[in-house]
């Protein structure tokens, strides 16, 4: 029996609420099968939960291994084009591969160096929703929001 069947018998179960003993005897044996399920879920729902960290370890490990292959490269290159300004050569052409040393693309960085007047500036506004959660909560009336009833969730232990 699915945990669906035993919620469609929990249903079933509000027609057999005029027969006292027939809805206490439907009950206790739906009881039964839920605990059963429920335990079942427990079990798969905590083999799940230690592959997710099992995930999440492998993801840190091989993240950090990328991180350190991308430094690897920027170092290298970073080694190489030192060394050809050093040597005042903009260009290196190998059997494999060419190497210059080009301007950066996009818009030409700035240095800002002084305090900027404010038609220079932008202004972003966004909601301040812990003041507005504040103002609910001491009772103020406010025609834009309102307080949300909480959330549920299942523990198990």
């Amino acid at each position: 029996m699915t945990l669906y069947d035993i919620t469609g018998e929990y249903l079933q179960l509000l027609e057999y609420a005029d027969d006292e003993q027939l809805f206490l005897d439907t009950l206790e044996s739906i009881t039964g099968e839920l605990e059963v399920k429920a335990d079942g879920y427990g079990v798969v729902i905590s083999e799940i939960e230690a592959k997710v960290e099992q995930f999440k370890k492998e993801i840190q490990r091989l993240t950090d291994r990328k991180t350190a292959m991308e430094n690897a490269i920027k170092n290298m290159k970073d080694r190489l084009k030192g060394a050809m300004e050093l040597m005042e050569t903009n260009e290196i052409k190998t059997e494999h591969y060419t190497f210059k040393i080009q301007k950066n693309g996009g818009a030409q960085p700035i240095k800002i160096t002084g305090e900027v007047p404010a038609n220079y500036k932008r202004v972003i506004y966004e909601d301040d929703k812990d003041k507005i959660r504040k103002d609910l909560e001491e009772g103020k009336e406010l025609d834009f929001a309102k307080l949300l009833e909480r959330g549920t969730h299942l523990r198990i232990r």
